[in-house]
């Protein structure tokens, strides 16, 4: 008779993260078979890793993991039943759950129709407290944290970490920044857990962040930052296969802005200015707050051919001289495919990205999505996203409007988005507005004036939402509009027009 080896028994009052972090750590090899009273899913865990997981539903992969954490009560039971077939699953297990944990929470607040919270729930301060006791945190400091010096008191100066596991990064980044006497690096780390602990203690105005890290990586780390200690962060990671697409990962979770690292060859001290205007531009962006956003599903949409659709009689421009990335990535989704309206979209972004940008959003916006090109006519339910290498006017060519493209000059570069303005609102008038980041309009003031005297709407985007009783009403042509409310008032100028 076969004798097994073992104990046979029951956990009372255990979650399956707390299992599977435990095996996990213990780089076990189990299955986990779960299931509530109408469904089922297995979990397959090896040598410490999670790398399959399937649900009788036939989810698969990184969803059904999801799925099955997201279960409110059932029954678990480990197995020795190892996958055999190729794995599913190739992130790290604390992400994992992280994630997981972040999904539930976001569903909590769908049910209560509450949208995002700026607090985290307290299932998430859990997760992540335990987190960190796992990988040898000290936990919140008790100690008072450090004031900054009267030096860094002073006004104007912008106060940064920079996370990287490369010293030599740090110290180029360093220098860089530091040419300019308006920007101070407080201090430097390696990897997530050492910039958490710093962040706390020096309370930087801005973090820089690399994306693949040792310990904690880039996405766990902005996490955390997003949740316990809010602060403009900008990505800045090497141009390697697969990075481009995780950008849009850390612009969802809350990163402000991002940059490639240099390339061989390439102009550092070019680079270094592109970087200071960034770093600048979001510790502009502080007191406008961070929040996560969902990354937008995958759409089906009929191909409509330029042909088919009809010259635009309203236009909008999105002119967003630094960030505004989760604001795009959150409206043009949004948008109905038989919107009555042209689009054009200006952020100032590396043109090596501008062609994933377009294939991301056209392929989750029901609306049209184009990379603007010389001679490209402005039409109804089309956003052009306008190349920041090239300057962008609204020209009238046999009786239709269109975008005209020239490459920017050190002269040119500047008026850009303000020619764009003033010949946009030329030639639509009242059938113009214009939007902006609040706080961030710059150089763009005689471009908006120019709106507003043809009596369009020149329009500041803010993260808070509009009071009710603060609605931008039909004739008003100045004012703060909500993120949240921008998608219903663009649908609604438009059938305004139509009446």
């Amino acid at each position: 008779m076969t004798q097994h080896k073992g104990f046979d028994g029951t956990f009372k009052n255990i979650s399956l993260p707390d299992l599977i972090q435990m095996t996990c750590l213990a780089e076990m090899t189990m299955t986990i078979q779960v299931s509530d009273r109408e469904r089922q899913g297995f979990i397959f865990i090896q040598n410490g890793a999670v790398i399959h997981a399937y649900t009788g539903e036939k989810l698969v992969g990184e969803d059904a993991l999801y799925d099955i954490l997201s279960w409110r009560r059932g029954k678990f039971e480990t197995l020795i039943k190892p996958w055999s077939g190729a794995p599913s699953i190739d992130k790290n297990w604390m992400f994992l759950i992280i994630e997981a944990t972040r999904r539930l929470d976001e569903q909590d607040l769908d049910e209560n129709d509450k949208g995002w919270s700026e607090e985290p729930s307290a299932s998430t301060l859990a997760q992540l407290a335990d987190i960190d006791e796992i990988l040898g945190g000290a936990g919140p400091s008790e100690q008072a944290p450090k004031t900054k010096s009267d030096g860094d008191k002073m006004a104007g100066l912008t106060r940064v970490i920079t996370v990287d596991d490369s010293a030599l990064m740090c110290k180029m980044l360093k220098e860089a920044l530091e040419s300019d006497n308006t920007v101070r690096v407080v201090g430097t780390a390696k990897n997530g857990r050492e910039a958490l602990e710093k962040i706390e203690q020096l309370k930087p105005d801005v973090i820089t962040l690399d994306v693949n890290m040792p310990v904690m990586s880039g996405d766990t780390t902005l996490k955390y930052v997003m949740i316990t200690c809010p602060c403009p962060v900008i990505i800045i990671s090497g141009f390697v296969k697969g990075t481009p697409e995780r950008i849009f990962e850390f612009l969802c979770l809350g990163a402000v802005d991002f940059l490639f690292k240099p390339r061989e060859g390439e102009d550092r001290a070019t680079l270094g200015r592109r970087l200071i205007k960034k770093i600048k531009d979001a510790a502009f962006s502080k007191g406008r707050g961070f929040r996560r956003i969902r990354q937008p599903n995958l759409v089906n949409k009929p191909d409509l051919t330029p042909v088919s659709r009809k010259p635009a009689e309203q236009l909008a421009v999105l002119a967003f001289p630094a960030g505004g990335y989760q604001e795009i990535i959150r409206l043009l989704p949004q948008l109905p495919p038989d919107i009555k309206m042209g689009l054009v979209a200006c952020l100032d972004m590396d043109n090596e990205f501008i062609d994933i940008f377009v294939d991301y959003l056209n392929k989750r916006s029901l609306i049209s999505i184009q990379k603007a090109h010389d001679r490209a006519p402005l039409l109804e339910g089309v956003c052009y996203v306008a190349p920041s290498g090239f300057m962008a006017t609204v020209v009238q060519t046999m009786g239709s409007n269109v975008i005209a493209l020239r490459e920017k000059t050190a002269a040119t570069s500047e008026m850009s988005l303000n020619s764009l303005l003033n010949s946009a609102a030329s030639a639509y008038s009242d059938r113009m507005v214009g939007i902006y980041l609040a706080g961030r309009s710059g150089n763009l003031v005689e471009g908006l004036s120019a709106i507003s005297a043809r009596g369009g709407q020149a329009l500041a985007l803010t993260a808070e939402p509009s009071p009710s009783d603060t609605c931008l009403s039909a004739d008003q042509t100045l004012g703060l509009i909500s993120t949240y409310d921008l998608t219903d008032y663009l649908i609604s100028i438009t059938h305004r027009s139509q009446s």
